[in-house]
């Protein structure tokens, strides 16, 4: 998954007019009035693009929502740069062991067993 950057085709350092008509260019291109005729899969992978351009639009025009996505996007390495939904909670198999929330433990006293 490319960043919100990558999928508008703009860079980090590009301002909100730019990011507007790189959003509006890629929303023609891929809005699904024009994918009418066109192949199945292709009009598939074409709206399935248009939702990432919607997502990235979302972050990219709150000025809020960006400054909290390049603050993650800045401290990021190459590889880990995918950007995250936004309002997507994580699910207990994204932890790992080392950042694992502690769990408590059962209170277990010895009692005697019946005879």
């Amino acid at each position: 998954m490319a960043s919100h950057y990558d999928t508008l085709g703009v860079s980090p350092g590009s301002s909100t007019q730019e990011i507007r008509k790189a959003y509006l260019r890629r929303a023609r291109a891929l809005h699904p009035d024009r994918q009418q005729g066109r192949d199945p899969r292709e009009a598939r992978r074409a709206e399935q693009a248009m939702q990432q351009v919607n997502v990235a639009w979302n972050i990219l025009s709150d000025p809020k929502k960006k400054s909290e996505y390049d603050e993650g996007f800045k401290g990021a390495t190459p590889r880990s740069r995918q950007a995250k939904p936004a309002n997507q909670p994580r699910t207990t198999g994204q932890y790992r062991a080392s950042n694992r929330p502690p769990q408590p433990q059962p209170n277990r006293q010895a009692t005697p067993r019946p005879k």
